[in-house]
């Protein structure tokens, strides 16, 4: 069971990176167009029947837009909905590249997102854990590497921008020694 939805996620998530590139044309017998013999290349893993199913479940979906055209051929584009399901899931494998020798600034992230975007604060939270931030409250947390660029595409996906601070510190005080261990600084 794991297998198959493993399995499943990674063509959809084939499929909309190849849609991100171009649209895909299908025919009966398969792929068709200029970029035809690398599509197959990536799809070889898959049955075509399969690869089709996944397509139409895709755009029962709305994450992909299938119109026909006037020699029957089947034209495969993303969808804005898709576009942001790619950004999501590229927000989610992101990850701070960690320098082989720390600078010595801690970089703090506050933030005060009103209860009206409450679902956006948590996946806000979740996403700073994910990056290896620490908490040390409920919305402050705390980093020894530079995440000044990835902080700033999640709190666009979710437009919060306004509502988080990236702070630039020397010095954490009372929690130095307990970062220091937990970053093994």
């Amino acid at each position: 069971m794991i297998r198959r939805k493993r399995y499943k996620r990674e063509l959809t998530k084939l499929i909309l990176e190849t849609l991100a590139e171009s649209a895909i044309v299908i025919t009966l017998a398969g792929f068709v167009g200029p970029g035809a013999p690398k599509m197959l290349a990536r799809f070889a893993k898959y049955k075509i029947w399969y690869v089709r199913t996944r397509l139409k479940s895709l755009h029962r979906l709305k994450l992909i837009e299938l119109k026909e055209d006037h020699e029957g051929r089947i034209i495969a584009k993303l969808a804005p909905k898709g576009k942001a399901a790619l950004e999501r899931d590229e927000l989610w494998n992101m990850q701070l590249e960690k320098p082989a020798r720390w600078d010595g600034v801690w970089r703090i992230a506050a933030f005060d997102v009103p209860t009206v975007k409450k679902v956006s604060r948590e996946f806000l939270r979740q996403h700073l854990k994910a990056l290896g931030f620490r908490p040390i409250q409920k919305s402050v947390f705390v980093c020894p590497y530079p995440c000044d660029k990835e902080l700033e595409r999640i709190c666009k996906f979710y437009e919060i921008d306004g509502h988080v601070s990236l702070l630039l510190a020397q010095s954490l005080g009372q929690y130095e020694r307990v970062m220091r261990h937990y970053f093994d600084l």
